[in-house]
């Protein structure tokens, strides 16, 4: 029996079809790290919430400057709230009987905005939509938030192309790609979600110290020639 036909019987779904690929070990989510939440008649869903812990910032010091952070963009696959396996490069497959709290985009925005509001450096921090005034804006892409099999080994992986474009003129001051990974203790959705959010502690304190590095010489240059301007 083909594992897209296998993953449909159980209740998941493959999101591309691809070449047949034996996943026993993927093929059952495990609900004891999760709780489980009720979505129609006949189904549950083990709910992951990754609450990763952030590294303090690099520098220290409060910033002059405000930020607003955007929702990630992403593509079709991974805008839905399905924990994603990739068996093979090109194929990917998902755990059935198994959600993000969010769709990944949201949960990442909302994870990178927390890592700001920790930092103890900004006080101007807040979603773009919210309408607050701001210096500067953090856009980025969200590329990858899977897990991979390598070697028969299941590892997670987040990708996130960033980019820092100054409020007033939208022009981009700055841009990186940001790539965490980390291993899969076995091949299960609550290992997976472990995983994620382990790769999630190492890429976003990264985007953050990153986003205060070039926002600061931005700001210190633009500071410099208002008052070269003045003179």
């Amino acid at each position: 029996m083909k594992t897209s036909n296998i993953l449909k019987r159980l209740g998941g779904r493959c999101v591309r079809a691809g070449r047949a690929a034996a996943l026993a070990g993927f093929a059952a989510a495990s609900l004891s790290m999760a709780g489980c939440a009720i979505l129609g008649a006949n189904a549950e869903y083990a709910v992951y919430a990754p609450q990763p812990r952030f590294t303090p910032p690099v520098e220290k010091g409060a910033v002059d400057w405000q930020l607003q952070v955007q929702q990630p963009h992403s593509g079709e696959t991974i805008t839905a709230p399905n924990l994603l396996v990739m068996p093979t490069p090109a194929v990917y497959e998902v755990f059935p009987a198994a959600r993000w709290r969010d769709p990944p985009p949201l949960l990442v925005g909302t994870l990178l905005l927390q890592a700001f509001e920790q930092s103890g450096r900004i006080v101007g921090v807040d979603r773009a939509a919210s309408g607050v005034n701001t210096d500067y804006v953090l856009s980025s892409d969200l590329r990858n938030f899977q897990i991979e099999i390598v070697g028969g080994v299941p590892i997670a992986k987040v990708t996130l192309h960033a980019r820092l474009l100054g409020f007033a003129d939208n022009r981009i001051v700055a841009a990186r790609t940001f790539e965490a990974t980390a291993p899969a203790a076995s091949q299960d959705a609550a290992s997976a979600s472990i995983a994620i959010e382990a790769a999630l502690a190492t890429l976003l304190p990264q985007v953050r110290d990153w986003t205060f590095d070039a926002s600061g010489k931005a700001w210190q240059a633009r500071s410099s020639t208002r008052t070269d301007t003045r003179q």
